[in-house]
């Protein structure tokens, strides 16, 4: 592809390459095209999506779907991207760090609950996650809740008041 897109002297300035943002598989690429002189607009899966229905087409292949992006831009005009400063990777990174560090605390609570109640399947059902004494500013979201929730299990209210005390 690098053959087809980046030729040498080629008319980078003037050509603009769309790319639909699907998950992170994008991200790359723009970023590759973008330091190569190229213009690169990413077009929100759902606007393409909505367009093509717009359109009444239902067809999907990758020649018709090349031959609808390229009608999109060409329509729309959509905006050129530019790559977010670094200081959104650091960002993006910590927040990354941080997230893992939550589910590790709630596998080591998890961990310690079973140590704690090793003969109850499930002590943690019961448990107010927000009144647990979890450290200023960290988050337990629904899907850390229902984890914990289904690899442990309920205690005795009175033990685990003990417990986290």
């Amino acid at each position: 592809m690098s053959a087809l897109i980046l030729r040498p002297g080629g008319a980078q300035a003037e050509t603009l390459l769309v790319l639909e943002a699907t998950s992170s598989y994008w991200v790359a690429l723009a970023v590759h095209l973008h330091k190569a002189g190229y213009r690169v607009a990413v077009v929100n899966l759902m606007h393409l999506h909505n367009y093509a229905r717009s359109l009444a087409r239902r067809a999907k292949t990758d020649a018709l779907y090349a031959h609808l992006l390229a009608q999109f831009a060409a329509e729309r005009q959509p905006d050129t991207w530019t790559p977010p400063p670094q200081v959104y990777h650091e960002l993006r990174q910590r927040l990354v760090t941080r997230e893992t560090l939550q589910i590790a605390a709630v596998f080591r609570l998890s961990g310690l609950l079973h140590q704690r109640y090793p003969g109850d399947p499930q002590p943690t059902q019961d448990i107010e996650w927000d009144e647990c004494g979890w450290p200023p500013g960290l988050q337990v979201t629904a899907v850390h809740r229902n984890h914990t929730r289904s690899d442990v299990a309920p205690a005795r209210p009175q033990d685990r008041a003990e417990f986290f005390e």
